[in-house]
């Protein structure tokens, strides 16, 4: 009958539900691991992996301990302390270091990650003792490129490693306890330095000076770590001799479950293969009233659209359904795993999904903002305390080393702690974005004190008192930068697929710590042309501190923007894609004409 007949049909009302929460109801968790299981797992895994990390740290970093003899301009013709040639040579490392990862990394997805960061933790410790021999510029640049590609898998391989082996609650305190042992190595690193560069019996020794002797001592370790690391760390959990069977199992029923839950990657850009149509939408029908005709008929409706439909559209993840895998609702999740991508058509896929940039950029804001001051601060911190010895200098430096292991760990930890899904999503977006903006902020404002005391117009004690602070706050990058590590990484595992975790970790890491390069080389280059200028010459040279401040400033205020760029599009397009929201986006309601029967 027409409308104003006597029956009235119902209409069906098509619902498309958001997927706030889709991720975490496709398939029920496996239990926790146990407790014990848990520590074993830390105990075995964590200790040599850290150990591993911390000495990189200590033999890219050393150069700026090396940096404080005065005999080295001397020994290698060209390389002034502070000056443009030393930030080339510090972000040198940084070149080899992001040019190689993909490919290592990838490596150790097919072949097992024991033998190949043993082989580059032997690698870099023969290279960086070898840095004790350069004569000249050149060799120390193709030493530092050397060392920077020689130590290029080790960290993103390890981060591949331990997200093949943890369950998602476990990941992000596990990444930052990882990062962070740089930290307590750089300390040990720092102290040993200290006592070399200030130890009179080092300086002439076997006819080598003070910062010789630093790079032969250093490098060594890194060797014997690489030995140690090819006799204990095993592969998978499989070939673990340490687990029983029914903890092996447990684990694997964890990690299974996980990406299973996870969707492995059907949140993420629409040339990923989906889990399944799980996570899509539903409809729901219900009996309405309908409408009365519309004087002009809608021309927008879709052809698959019938008349008299009522659309709810709400935010629904893009997916594309496996053309095997059912299509309805009640489809079983696709558990299996992906078949095995070359290394070109991972790559390929990897840089076509922006999650993988977002994710670099703000690995590089924060890569930036450390490495600027590990190079450097030892140096001005013996510009503005002259009296000290270089001892003192490396134990005061030590202190934001010491304050990132205590704090970045903990606060990870607390952002693996919130509930499964998009609570724990939303508190490890905020962590990672508080800490980036405040990292930046603070070098900004660190570069405007030191400014303001080379102005002129603040009296001596004025102008260290000033100097101080900015030189204690760029000191608290390093602790916050830590913070973030964790959530960056467990939130990437998140946003990428499984089959994609070698490539993009690897290539997030690469494009990440060319800030190593950038912050390093933009300090040293901009500290003259930016000032303010430095009245006090030692030697020819300016000496003080003071002159650092456009420098930093510069740098400061460039991360700041990349980190407001890196914020807005993780809340409006990070957010939804990872199944949570600030704003879940509002329906909106179409009605379209109803159906008239003849």
């Amino acid at each position: 009958m027409d409308v104003a007949g006597g029956s009235r049909k119902p209409l069906l009302l098509e619902v498309e539900r958001p997927t706030i929460q889709a991720t975490a109801t496709v398939q029920p968790l496996a239990p926790k691991l146990s407790l014990h299981l848990i520590r074993k797992l830390l105990l075995r895994l964590m200790p040599i992996l850290m150990l591993g990390y911390g000495l990189s740290f200590v033999d890219r970093s050393n150069l700026s301990y090396a940096n404080l003899d005065e005999h080295l301009k001397d020994d290698v013709p060209g390389l002034v302390p502070g000056g443009a040639a030393y930030g080339l040579a510090a972000g040198f490392f940084f070149l080899g270091y992001s040019s190689m990862q993909i490919p290592v990394v990838y490596l150790i997805s097919r072949v097992g990650a024991r033998r190949v960061l043993a082989a580059a933790l032997l690698l870099w410790g023969a290279i960086a003792t070898a840095q004790a021999a350069v004569t000249c510029l050149e060799q120390l640049y193709l030493l530092r490129l050397g060392l920077g590609i020689a130590e290029a898998g080790y960290y993103p391989g390890s981060i591949y490693f331990l997200s093949t082996w943890l369950p998602d609650e476990l990941l992000g305190t596990a990444s930052t306890l990882f990062t962070s042992a740089g930290s307590p190595l750089s300390v040990v690193g720092s102290v040993t330095a200290g006592l070399i560069m200030s130890t009179d019996a080092f300086d002439g020794l076997l006819g080598l000076h003070r910062w010789r002797w630093l790079f032969l001592l250093q490098g060594g370790p890194s060797v014997l770590v690489g030995l140690l690391l090819l006799l204990q760390l095993p592969d998978k959990p499989s070939n673990a001799h340490w687990l029983t069977e029914q903890e092996r199992s447990s684990l694997l029923a964890r990690l299974a479950s996980r990406w299973s839950s996870a969707g492995a990657g059907a949140t993420t850009s629409t040339d990923a293969t989906a889990a399944s149509t799980a996570d899509g939408a539903h409809a729901i029908a219900v009996a309405v009233e309908p409408l009365p005709p519309l004087a002009s008929p809608s021309t927008t409706r879709p052809p698959t659209t019938p008349a008299g439909t009522v659309l709810l559209p709400c935010y629904t993840a893009p997916h594309t359904p496996s053309a095997a895998a059912p299509s309805g609702p009640s489809a079983p999740p696709n558990t299996a795993a992906p078949p095995p991508l070359s290394l070109c058509a991972s790559l390929r896929r990897t840089v076509q999904a922006w999650p993988a940039y977002l994710f670099a950029f703000q690995h590089f804001c924060g890569a930036t903002t450390v490495y600027t001051t590990l190079f450097f601060q030892p140096l001005m911190l013996t510009e503005i305390l002259p009296t000290w010895s270089d001892l003192d200098i490396s134990l005061l430096q030590s202190i934001p080393l010491v304050s990132a292991v205590l704090i970045g760990p903990a606060v990870s930890w607390w952002g693996d702690q919130a509930r499964h899904g998009a609570p724990r999503v939303l508190r490890r977006v905020r962590i990672l974005w508080a800490v980036g903006l405040t990292s930046s902020a603070i070098t900004l404002l660190s570069g405007v004190l030191l400014v303001f005391a080379g102005g002129g117009r603040l009296s001596a004690g004025g102008q260290m008192a000033c100097s101080i602070a900015a030189l204690v706050l760029g000191g608290l990058t390093l602790p916050l930068t830590m913070c973030g590590a964790g959530p960056l990484w467990a939130l990437h595992h998140a946003a990428q697929p499984k089959e994609l975790h070698p490539t993009s970790i690897s290539f997030i890491n690469a494009i990440g710590n060319l800030g190593g390069f950038v912050g390093p080389y933009m300090l040293g280059a901009l500290k003259g042309p930016l000032g303010p200028p430095c009245p006090t010459l030692v030697d020819g040279e300016p000496k003080c501190v003071t002159q650092w401040g456009g420098a930093i400033a510069a740098v400061g205020g460039l991360m700041l923007l990349v980190n407001l760029v890196t914020v807005t599009i993780a809340c409006t397009a990070l957010l939804p894609r990872l199944g949570a929201s600030y704003r879940p986006p509002a329906p909106r309601l179409h009605v379209l004409e109803p159906a008239q029967s003849a």
